[in-house]
């Protein structure tokens, strides 16, 4: 969980988009 949170807030930054398809 903690890992997808840092990718979270990493993506968030560089793009949104990118982040909901991460999650």
């Amino acid at each position: 969980m903690r890992h997808h949170k840092d990718t979270f807030m990493s993506t968030s930054r560089s793009g949104q988009s990118l982040t909901l398809n991460e999650f």
